[in-house]
């Protein structure tokens, strides 16, 4: 059954978003759909947006949109004020949206129409356009080419591409967020979901325009995969497993190289080996064993598994710079080294590691141990290409 006209909860957390919460509010306040409900929480900011929020929420009172402003009495952080909006939220589907993004004008009518279309379907995230403000870009992030619907779950063990800015679901899929996690909340989100059953699906549209800028608490890259690490380490998925083994529908490959890189993530670098042991050589097989042997300190081998790539593709920048740190630990050239690693920037200007590998070899005694493993492919189009932690 069909609510014909349903309420559409939106839940904005924000904390200290003067500069860009009136433009996110005005997005919303754009959507083509009646009913909407904007549920703002405040955690306790202390500059001017709780006066912002206030000032629109008086100024289109007079239009068919409920509000709910929420002030927290103290900074309890993201998680807590999503948890807030979900406890007060009257929607028949809900979605959040972060106070310093914008929604695309078809966020709620594309995902509505699908789950309107797919009854079992409890829960669609979209992709997203990047905005690196300080680039004045534009870009579509891109899901991988091969994710289904049917193995998005693989894809997810390897990095996450599913996040709460970007998901519309229905009411009956309320889940509260982990609190006590300072990041990657929306990752442990998705395994809860999906091992209780969650029907979960994606749609290639990009809904919302995710801003880049310098407060990004994503760019907190060390922090960020700690807490990947440790959300990984609290699933038990030897079932999940056995379920995609007996699945004439997945890929037996793509499934040992998804657990592969799971098992690498918790730091079971043996295991990750042993998954991926009989899979034919590919770029990614050859780039996870390079990059397993490199954290076991063993860079010879991860040297042989970096420089079979090179040989096979010199264009491929993240092999390029990942060859360099191994030569640099087994002794060899300096000066092929800085080769390599300013062809790495060449090839992708925006590759952090890479400058930051280099600017560190053009000193004249330069600390090796502060060298950075690029640890997964390079995405398409990178998120951070500015500075990060």
């Amino acid at each position: 059954f069909q609510v014909k006209n349903p309420l559409i909860s939106c839940i904005v957390p924000y904390f200290n978003s003067e500069e860009y919460i009136a433009e996110c509010l005005y997005s919303l306040l754009n959507l083509c759909h009646n009913p909407l409900e904007i549920i703002l929480i405040d955690d306790s900011s202390t500059d001017y947006s709780n006066k912002i929020v206030s000032d629109i929420i008086f100024d289109n009172s007079n239009k068919n949109i409920k509000f709910i402003h929420i002030r927290n009495i103290t900074n309890r952080g993201i998680s807590y004020s999503k948890n807030q909006g979900i406890k007060v939220m009257n929607g028949d589907f809900f979605f959040f949206t972060g106070s310093d993004d914008v929604v695309l004008p078809n966020r709620i009518s594309e995902p509505i129409s699908y789950l309107e279309l797919n009854p079992n379907v409890d829960i669609v995230y979209s992709d997203i356009e990047i905005w690196h403000q300080s680039k004045g870009k534009k870009v579509k992030r891109g899901f991988p080419e091969k994710m289904t619907n049917q193995n998005a779950f693989l894809y997810q063990l390897k990095r996450s591409y599913f996040w709460s800015g970007v998901l519309f679901a229905r009411r009956s899929a309320t889940q509260e967020f982990d609190d006590t996690l300072s990041s990657a909340v929306d990752y442990d989100w998705y395994f809860r979901h999906f091992l209780k059953g969650t029907s979960i699906h994606f749609i290639n549209s990009s809904l919302a325009s995710y801003r880049m800028h310098s407060r990004n608490s994503s760019k907190n890259l060390s922090k960020s995969k700690k807490n990947v690490c440790d959300i990984l380490r609290k699933f038990d998925f030897n079932d999940v497993y056995r379920l995609f083994c007996n699945d004439p529908n997945i890929d037996n490959n793509e499934l040992n190289l998804s657990f592969a890189w799971y098992h690498f993530t918790i730091g079971e670098y043996q295991e990750a080996l042993r998954k991926i042991a009989h899979i034919n050589t590919s770029f990614e097989k050859k780039f996870l064993e390079g990059v397993v042997f490199a954290y076991m300190k063993n860079y010879t081998k991860a040297y042989e598994c970096f420089s079979h790539i090179y040989q096979e593709n010199p264009e491929i920048p993240e092999s390029l710079n990942n060859l360099s740190v191994c030569m640099v630990f087994n002794s060899e050239n300096t000066n092929t080294v800085k080769k390599h690693l300013m062809r790495a920037t060449q090839l992708n200007p925006n590759y952090l590691d890479a400058r930051a590998n280099l600017e560190l070899v053009q000193k004249t005694n330069f600390n090796h141990l502060k060298l950075k493993i690029t640890d997964r492919p390079l995405r398409k189009i990178l998120t951070h290409i500015d500075n990060y932690n």
